[in-house]
């Protein structure tokens, strides 16, 4: 059996999260202004504080909460 070389891209930690702990306070909005995909309400600007970032590096965010359903995801990726 021939064997196949094997490649492997090591992706090491491109910076570091200050503030990991961050609670953004989300007003409530009415449902009609959820209706249809696509559609935001209750815009709330935060920022997520990086240090010791590698030049040029790609820096993506996932928000994720175990304890609702979340229809979506967002990941938004930005050059550092």
């Amino acid at each position: 059996m021939a064997k196949s070389p094997l490649m492997v891209k090591v992706i090491e930690n491109t910076c570091t999260v200050v503030n990991k702990d961050k609670t953004v306070t989300l007003p409530t909005v009415q449902r009609s202004a959820l209706s249809s995909a696509g559609e935001t309400a209750g815009v709330v600007p935060f920022t997520i504080d990086l240090t010791s970032c590698t030049p040029g590096a790609d820096v993506s965010v996932y928000f994720e909460k175990d304890s609702i359903r979340f229809h979506g995801g967002s990941t938004k990726k930005h050059s550092v």
